[in-house]
This record gives structure tokens, sequence and C-alpha cells, in this order.
């Protein structure tokens, strides 16, 4: 991900833009009804199932990236709802922003809504 930031040059906000590239790492993983399955079915996995169109999908994209790179034991991924229609069918997901975790392939707990990073953080180590 790249996000290029820009700030005023001093604290009035007066004088020249300056612009900032900023890289973040991140350690999730695209999933689609291809491969879903076959992804969580080792371990422990967090999905996030997601829309492009969705604002608060957007909100708690940063925090799953950030979260992400804090458990390397834990598979994070990504799962766009209309790419993942028959494994979102089979498992009910029926809003977005939705974390579902898994374990061993078996669900084990669901979040609805965006989770603050304290909030992923704490459900992870709770499994």
């Amino acid at each position: 991900m790249l996000v290029l930031v820009h700030k005023r040059g001093n604290s009035s906000g007066k004088g020249k833009l300056k612009y900032y590239l900023v890289f973040t790492l991140f350690m999730a993983e695209f999933a689609d009804d291809s491969n879903i399955k076959e992804k969580i079915k080792k371990g422990i996995a967090a999905v996030d199932f997601f829309a492009e169109w969705c604002g608060p999908c957007g909100v708690f994209l940063p925090i799953f990236e950030e979260v992400s790179l804090l458990f390397k034991d834990v598979v994070f991924i990504k799962a766009n709802i209309e790419k993942c229609e028959d494994f979102v069918s089979e498992i009910d997901v029926m809003s977005v922003p939705m974390v579902v975790f898994f374990k061993e392939g078996a669900e084990v707990k669901r979040h609805h809504g965006v989770l603050s990073r304290q909030g992923l953080i704490d459900e992870i180590k709770g499994i």
C-alpha cells in the first residue's frame, strides 16, 4: 500500500506544500471463492469480508493491515464479498465489514462492524 501525504510548510498553514511518501507492509492475502477454503484450513485465520463501495470497510482497512504485522502465526485474509459470493452465502455473511475468525477451517467467532486496533488484537488473542 502506498499513501501520499501532503502537509503545509509551517504551523500557520502557509508556505509550500511538502509531500511525503509513506509505504506500509501488508501481510494479508486476498481470497475468492476458488481459494478461500484452502487458505483458512490450517492454523488460525482472520478473514475481513469487505466491499469496495463500503465506507466503514475503508476505515477498517489500515487497522487490519497494521494488526496483520503483529501476528506472524495468524493468516490474515481480505475477502471481497463480490468475489466470494458462494462462501459468503455458505457462512451467512449479512453485512460488511465483518471479521470471521477460523481455527483449522472451523469458524470460532465473528465480529460485525469496524473493530479498533486493540479490539482486533484482543479478539485474536482470545482464540
